[in-house]
């Protein structure tokens, strides 16, 4: 069956199936372990397979990790078989996304694109992954065998930025009922203290970690003056601008300095806020008042001249 356009029908359809589609994705309700089940042994049936005799429910993807390695001691494994005869049937658009896993949950967002071809646009190619598809609205991760399958739950705590990343700073991000998961601070994972005890991080660990991402990530939870302080950055120079304001406000006195890394920063505090503020700036600059017209775009000797 060929499409060459959605009827003004169809595409009224999509937000509503994105938004189901979603809601399974993002899901942390416990798995319908049933509903899963019976998923199961449709994709088994799309594969032209016998239904696995046991069914092994675990509680995080980890878990599901290790299960899966155990069981594939004793066990031939017939990953190839149930999802590659499944996909074959309905060609290799995505390709060899997947490793030995398949996502559950985490599937949705491909997933929905075929389920909408499937049961709205009547394409019955698409409906060899109705049995994936229904896993992936009941349950997590899994992992098929000849004669067993390993399931497991989905997270109990999912937490998001505006942006829609992983983030959280008081826990795990994203968290499963054994208590494994992940950190993340606005869609990069970190380390579990870098969250949960950022006071307890040493300059030492911030200047060792590989990774640029999460590296600025331990600064901030550090703490940019607490940085700069402990790691010896030099102070190129020191000004105060000198201007007050109507209400009162106090002088503003700031700082050109260089870090370990030889990034140079303008530090200052806020006249009427009182707030501390770190600004970098190029390497070429040389004084406070040349960082603030690269910061601020024009020269504040103009405000000296207008008080």
């Amino acid at each position: 069956m060929k499409i060459e356009k959605l009827t003004p029908e169809q595409e009224l359809m999509i937000p509503a199936i994105r938004d189901e589609w979603l809601d399974s994705g993002l899901s942390i309700r416990p798995a319908n372990r049933a509903e899963a089940e019976l998923g199961v042994k449709e994709a088994y049936d799309a594969a032209g397979m016998k239904h696995p005799q046991v069914f092994i429910w675990l509680k995080s993807p980890m878990e599901g990790c290790i299960g899966s390695y155990m069981l594939n001691q004793v066990v031939s494994q017939v990953w190839n078989q149930v999802w590659n005869q499944v996909w074959d049937q309905i060609g290799d658009q995505i390709g060899d996304q997947i490793g030995r896993s398949i996502y559950g949950s985490h599937e949705a967002g491909w997933l929905s694109f075929y389920w909408f071809f499937g049961q709205v646009c009547g394409i019955k190619e698409a409906n060899k992954l109705n049995g994936i598809m229904r896993v992936a609205r009941n349950a997590g991760w899994w992992w098929p065998f000849a004669n067993a399958v390993i399931l497991t739950e989905r997270p109990c705590r999912l937490l998001r930025d505006d942006r829609n990343r992983l983030h959280s700073e008081d826990g795990m991000a994203i968290k499963y009922p054994d208590g494994w998961g992940v950190y993340a601070i606005h869609g990069v994972r970190v380390p579990s203290f870098v969250v949960e005890a950022p006071g307890s991080m040493t300059v030492a660990q911030i200047r060792e970690e590989g990774n640029a991402e999460v590296k600025r990530i331990m600064r901030e939870r550090f703490g940019e003056s607490r940085y700069l302080s402990e790691s010896g950055a030099t102070v190129i120079d020191v000004d105060s601008v000198g201007i007050e304001s109507k209400n009162g406000s106090p002088d503003i006195i700031r700082a050109l300095m260089k870090d370990d890394e030889s990034r140079i920063f303008l530090v200052g505090s806020d006249g009427s806020t009182k707030r501390t503020y770190h600004m970098e700036v190029p390497s070429t600059i040389k004084t406070c008042r040349e960082a603030h017209s690269f910061l601020c775009g024009f020269d504040e000797s103009r405000l000296v001249a207008q008080s």
